[in-house]
């Protein structure tokens, strides 16, 4: 990379198709086990505000796992306003609190619509939420260098590409 100059880097990384990502699916996968091991578990003996409490949160979990289902297949299907206002709805049902993976993927995704609707400001919002909840969070540091870059603020999206590339490439 060191002969490389930076023009060549920033259109590598544009260009750089984003690679599957492994913690997000790792915490995805976690969240359905805990979902699952909830509805299935037994609430008998326990506390009558307890049972409620146990029932209101899997209830919230699971709307937030079909919002984002849909947000996820309105996304595929090019529907990118209903997409990210989805995705918002699965953010405000907040049942990924405990999740901080799902939760900064959501914003991510909410990134994604936003960049294919060329609404940069958004987008570098929504990545910037995504990058509190998770610091090495590449795919989110690569949707905000290029919302910077599109929105002109070069200074930042340089940035967040040099930070990007160093996590990519180690």
């Amino acid at each position: 990379v060191e002969e490389d100059s930076l023009p060549e880097v920033w259109v590598w990384a544009l260009r750089r198709d984003e690679a599957p990502d492994e913690a997000c699916d790792a915490a995805r996968s976690r969240a359905d086990r805990a979902l699952k091991a909830v509805a299935t578990a037994s609430t008998e003996g326990a506390p009558r505000g307890a049972r409620l409490r146990c029932d209101e949160a899997l209830n919230r979990a699971s709307k937030a796992r079909r919002a984002k289902t849909r947000a996820d297949d309105a996304y595929a299907r090019g529907h990118y306003r209903a997409a990210a206002a989805m995705y918002r709805d699965a953010l405000r049902l907040d049942a990924f609190s405990e999740v901080a993976g799902l939760r900064a993927a959501v914003h991510c995704n909410v990134a994604a619509c936003a960049l294919v609707l060329d609404r940069c400001g958004e987008a570098v919002d929504a990545c910037t939420k995504a990058l509190r909840l998770r610091p090495d969070y590449l795919r989110a540091r690569l949707r905000r260098a290029r919302a910077r870059a599109r929105a002109g603020d070069f200074r930042d999206a340089v940035g967040d590409f040099d930070r990007y590339l160093r996590g990519a490439r180690s």
